[in-house]
């Protein structure tokens, strides 16, 4: 901006640019669009309209004539600049990201500032422990139906003798060490040095979650999950499962894998801010990472010409 119209000339980068860019661009759908002058339309590009009223004029934008000094944009970007940006939702423990995760959350307590306008639109936000697990167990079920009426085996076929490979870590903790001799009294917190209980597990909880746990591994070691509906009963690892299941599939399971996937929708109805739909790329992700990568190991090792030409057709999709 200042290089159109130089350096604070009339406020240019708020009144200029940022104005339009909010008011005309993101806030007001393509055919609809007003540009009041084409080089800032040429400046700003083609963006996407944002629904959901966030970059509507604000009661004080209609009331005043706002201006504000480039030198005030200068500070605010040198203070963004203290933040690590980045699209990667997996937390990396530095206090100073900024994700998608949490933009969204911004973005739904804006839209709905209030508990009442939150209850009216039954709209609240979802943090990624319910979006992951929801997500989860939705579409991989989904999946593997798919590849079962293609042909495939169910992914469960690697769960006879797999022990306790599949069951979630947490639900193990400790299991190697025995408990103390004697009564254990069941309202009783375990003392932390015997690294055997969770964290706010009582003993009657560790005592619970251990017979669980040996009641999983008979079950799954004796075939008694037959389908992914039964894993996601018992509460197994079906990410881990299907991860499993697809590394040491055939030229032609790779095949039929890689259509399932590219051919599977996900559709969120009440979209918001899009974490499930984020969340559902987490589940998808691996699953194709999975897929491809086998598929490089069986073209590298040859195989059936057929199957390998459709995996280099693939690898190259």
């Amino acid at each position: 901006m200042r290089e159109h119209f130089g350096p604070d000339k009339f406020y240019s980068y708020f009144r200029k640019f940022l104005l339009p860019l909010f008011h005309v661009g993101l806030g007001s759908p393509s055919q609809e669009r007003a540009w009041s002058n084409p080089v800032i339309e040429q400046i700003i590009g083609q963006v996407p309209y944002v629904d959901g009223g966030i970059f509507e004029r604000h009661d004080l934008e209609r009331d005043y004539e706002i201006d504000i000094p480039d030198g005030a944009f200068e500070e605010i970007f040198d203070f963004f600049d203290q933040w690590r940006w980045h699209l990667d939702e997996r937390p990396s423990g530095d206090h100073k990201e900024i994700n998608p995760d949490i933009l969204g959350f911004i973005f739904e307590q804006y839209v709905n500032y209030t508990e009442k306008g939150r209850k009216e639109k039954g709209a609240y936000y979802t943090k990624p422990d319910v979006t992951g697990y929801m997500s989860t167990y939705t579409i991989i079920p989904a999946v593997v139906d798919r590849l079962v009426a293609a042909g495939l085996d169910d992914p469960t076929v690697l769960l006879p003798n797999s022990k306790d490979r599949y069951l979630h870590d947490s639900l193990g903790y400790g299991i190697a060490k025995e408990l103390p001799d004697g009564e254990l009294p069941p309202s009783d917190y375990p003392d932390p040095e015997l690294d055997i209980a969770l964290p706010g597990e009582r003993w009657c909880d560790v005592t619970h979650r251990r017979g669980r746990y040996r009641e999983l591994v008979e079950l799954v070691g004796g075939g008694g999950v037959k389908n992914i509906d039964d894993a996601i009963t018992a509460n197994l690892d079906i990410v881990g499962l299907m991860e499993d299941y697809l590394s040491v599939a055939s030229a032609d399971e790779c095949v039929v894998a890689f259509d399932v996937l590219r051919s599977l929708t996900v559709c969120d109805p009440t979209c918001g801010s899009g974490a499930f739909l984020l969340a559902a790329l987490d589940v998808l992700e691996p699953l194709y990472t999975a897929v491809c990568d086998r598929a490089e190991e069986l073209v590298a090792a040859g195989g059936p010409d057929g199957a390998v030409n459709e995996l280099k057709a693939t690898q190259q999709n």
